[in-house]
């Protein structure tokens, strides 16, 4: 009984290994998708309606995923206490690691907070666009990754539990 116990523990851990690593995946497309939304609704505001930063993010909340836009108006508010938006953003970007996203895509999302708000309008929607588009480009890789990789990381993780138990018997 012990031993079916523990068979049963080992193809269980060994899936939900594999399942992880496809919601991780999943995690990251939402991610990158909310920023994405983000981006072009502060590309939009900016470039059409010369809105002001500070009501940008308070749209954000309403339209955008709950954490890109936490993210916007937590680095606002601290901006608000004197400092620049971009250094105020730094604190925050622990925050982009834990809602899936990578180095890379944190980098795009760096660069543009540095801009935000330091240059006229033209430019920033111009460096808006073009972040935009590099995570577009992120989506788009992740998206051939995770149909390619994500039922790959499932079916390994269960039939790697399934070895493990054969071995073991």
């Amino acid at each position: 009984m012990i031993k079916i116990l523990g068979l049963v523990m080992i193809v269980t851990s060994c899936s939900m290994m594999g399942l992880s690593m496809a919601r991780e995946m999943e995690q990251r497309k939402a991610a990158l998708k909310n920023h994405i939304s983000a981006l072009q609704l502060i590309r939009s505001e900016i470039c059409y309606k010369n809105t002001p930063l500070e009501e940008i993010l308070f749209q954000l909340e309403q339209s955008c995923g709950k954490a890109a836009a936490a993210f916007y108006r937590k680095s606002f508010e601290a901006a608000s206490n004197g400092l620049a938006f971009s250094a105020a953003a730094e604190q925050y970007y622990i925050d982009l690691k834990k809602d899936g996203l990578l180095a890379e895509d944190i980098e795009v999302i760096r660069n543009i907070c540095r801009i935000l708000g330091r240059y006229d309008s033209a430019t920033q929607a111009e460096h808006l666009a073009t972040a935009a588009e590099l995570l577009e480009k992120q989506l788009d890789n992740l998206q051939k990754e995770l149909s390619s990789k994500g039922r790959l990381y499932k079916t390994v993780g269960a039939t790697a539990g399934i070895l493990l138990a054969l071995i073991v018997v």
